[in-house]
């Protein structure tokens, strides 16, 4: 049944019709449902699980999400919602960073990205989208130089290291 989506869809709607505090049934149908380009009935999934768990990969899952199909009020709700603790910081930084850059503001994502960055220098994805960043903005060396200081912050990062190593 691999890539079924409606047949999931059914599945887990019945899981969490019966369980609907269920946490991992919610996102697993949010993803379910985004992946048949539903995002909206998607990120109503998301909020759903957030409120029961405060989850920072969610945050950011329904951040990218609601900014990337142009509902940045959704994000906006979603992070003024969203209690960070000092686990899930990162998380919310992160997230804070990919609604800035969504609704173009470059200067307050560097910082935000930055700053998830400084909490955890291996987070492949705020680096990536600070490379992405800084590169369309006209700033490859700068771009190159975040790759160098994550490479040696974090040696044994494969991912880091690979991002480093395709940048040529």
């Amino acid at each position: 049944r691999k890539g079924d989506f409606g047949a999931a869809e059914r599945e887990l709607r019945a899981v969490v019709s019966d369980q609907p505090e269920r946490v991992a049934a919610l996102l697993w149908l949010a993803k379910a449902v985004r992946a048949q380009d539903r995002p909206q009935a998607a990120l109503d999934l998301y909020e759903r699980a957030l409120a029961l768990e405060a989850a920072g990969d969610v945050l950011v899952e329904a951040v990218a999400l609601a900014a990337s199909t142009g509902a940045p009020e959704v994000a906006r709700r979603i992070l003024t919602a969203f209690r960070a603790t000092p686990q899930t910081e990162v998380d919310a930084a992160l997230a804070r960073g990919i609604l800035a850059a969504a609704e173009g503001q470059p200067g307050k994502a560097e910082r935000e990205l930055r700053g998830a960055l400084a909490l955890e220098p291996a987070r492949v994805e705020a680096l990536q989208r600070l490379v992405d960043l800084l590169d369309a903005a006209g700033r490859p060396k700068e771009a190159t130089a975040a790759l160098r200081r994550a490479a040696a912050r974090t040696p044994d990062s494969a991912e880091v290291q690979a991002l480093l190593r395709d940048r040529g």
